[in-house]
């Protein structure tokens, strides 16, 4: 018997399934990283419950800052499985794991073509910490107003077409932090 009635119980394989996907982040970073010497702490925040139809992009912007030799605590978020990963994770410490990750940090990339109230937060909370913010956003894709009005000067909001305009982007935001 639980000590909790109300406690979520999670299966043992989604456990396993988390504590994999760790190990095997880990190991990517380490692999992709190759030597290299960590640049930056980057948060990258991108939609997880409100679509994932950039799902793809996530993947590109996540592997470029790895590649560039930049931590990415949020790398998770890009696979398809983050959905299975973060369900096993109370509400609470998810909030207390992400404004830690965001304090951390010394600039957030967020890709914002799909709505999301945690990135919308998770944005306006690194702009309160002066955290540099890229947000990101495919061509002709309505964004927020209260992203697209905020004239913070540590908040850029650019367009994307393609991969290799991602990477020039990031390339430069990232040169001016």
């Amino acid at each position: 018997m639980l000590a909790n009635p109300n406690a979520i119980t999670v299966p043992l394989t989604t456990c396993v399934i988390f504590l994999l996907r760790i190990i095997q982040r880990t190991a990517r970073v380490d692999e992709l990283r190759s030597g290299k010497e960590l640049i930056m702490e980057i948060y990258f925040g991108c939609s997880i419950t409100g679509g994932r139809s950039q799902e793809s992009e996530y993947q590109q912007i996540v592997e470029m800052l790895i590649e560039a030799g930049h931590e990415v605590p949020t790398a998770h978020l890009s696979q398809p499985d983050v959905m299975d990963l973060e369900k096993v994770i109370d509400p609470v410490d998810v909030y207390n794991r992400d404004t830690q990750w965001i304090k951390d940090c010394q600039a957030m990339i967020a890709e914002i073509s799909t709505p999301s109230h945690g990135v919308g937060y998770e944005i306006s909370y690194a702009l309160s910490n002066q955290k540099p913010v890229l947000c990101l956003h495919k061509s002709g894709v309505g964004i927020s107003k209260m992203i697209s009005g905020n004239r913070n000067p540590l908040l850029q909001v650019k367009e994307y077409r393609s991969t290799d305009e991602i990477r020039r982007i990031i390339r430069d935001f990232l040169s001016q932090v």
